[in-house]
């Protein structure tokens, strides 16, 4: 069994390349073949990857590690979010220097503010 994750990555083409070409290092396990990726943005200049299905996001395992490195040494940066099986386990990054990477994600900002609203509206029922 295992604990299970959903993941979205956003990244631009040429950040999509270099955690291409860092992953073919891993050929027993193919950490890519996991998401499905899109294109988005004007000139679909940036790249979604989303997983297909929940999958085992261990900070453990090698390929995650070296996907995490070269995350973080992008130049345009990145946005990751990873929800949990756990209702409040989410992990949400966003390391984007070019503001349309964003894009995908405002379904977040969504959520936030209907979160926030229920919790005022509960406070104030048993405040």
């Amino acid at each position: 069994m295992g604990y299970y994750s959903s993941v979205m990555i956003a990244v631009t083409k040429k950040g999509y390349e270099k955690i291409k070409s860092d992953q073919e290092n891993f050929s027993e396990y193919r950490l890519l073949d996991i998401f499905e990726v899109s294109s988005f943005g004007k000139d679909n200049s940036y790249i979604l990857m989303q997983t297909k299905e929940s999958t085992k996001y261990y900070r453990e395992y090698e390929d995650i590690q070296q996907l995490e490195k070269t995350l973080s040494k992008l130049k345009s940066g990145y946005v990751f979010l990873r929800i949990g099986e756990e209702e409040l386990d989410i992990e949400f990054k966003n390391k984007a220097k070019i503001k349309e990477l964003l894009e995908p994600f405002d379904f977040i900002k969504e959520l936030s503010e209907k979160l926030n609203e229920e919790l005022k509206e509960e406070e104030e029922e048993f405040g």
